[in-house]
């Protein structure tokens, strides 16, 4: 057990080790910004990105916003009965906005045979019950 330990720290150091030297790589030269008709350009500092980073787009004084709506809705009818369901929702947020929302609607058929008496004199009563139903859900975040 103890060798399985120094093993996995040993390759989690060198991950550490591998991955800074591999996002020091990633930056574009001078050269390739030149190429690419951007010469005389600085990468920000991390410092100097935190300064707008999520800030989003700002036009008029008004921030970036985002609005979500859903709807769904179930419809069953029949002789004698039927069932419904709607189901919404709406969210809004500064960055992000979602949700989810699910409708059912059904029925259920049960059928009941009773037997009165034995032998050849039995008498045989059917039921048969319908039940129509239905429901739903929704749910909405914002961030």
């Amino acid at each position: 057990m103890t060798r399985q330990f120094f093993f996995a720290l040993t390759v989690a150091g060198l991950c550490l080790i591998n991955g800074n030297s591999f996002a020091d790589q990633t930056q574009p030269s001078n050269d390739t910004l030149s190429q690419m008709g951007l010469a005389g350009m600085q990468i920000a500092s991390e410092t100097e990105a935190m300064q707008v980073r999520g800030k989003g787009y700002v036009h008029g004084g008004h921030g970036s916003s985002v609005a979500a709506w859903g709807q769904s809705s179930a419809n069953i009818g029949g002789p004698h009965g039927g069932a419904s369901a709607s189901n919404g929702y709406e969210a809004k947020g500064k960055h992000e906005a979602g949700g989810e929302t699910s409708s059912v609607a059904g029925m259920s058929i049960e059928k009941t045979v009773s037997r009165k008496g034995c032998g050849c004199k039995s008498t045989y009563k059917l039921s048969l019950t319908k039940t129509y139903f239905s429901g739903g859900s929704s749910s909405a975040y914002a961030k």
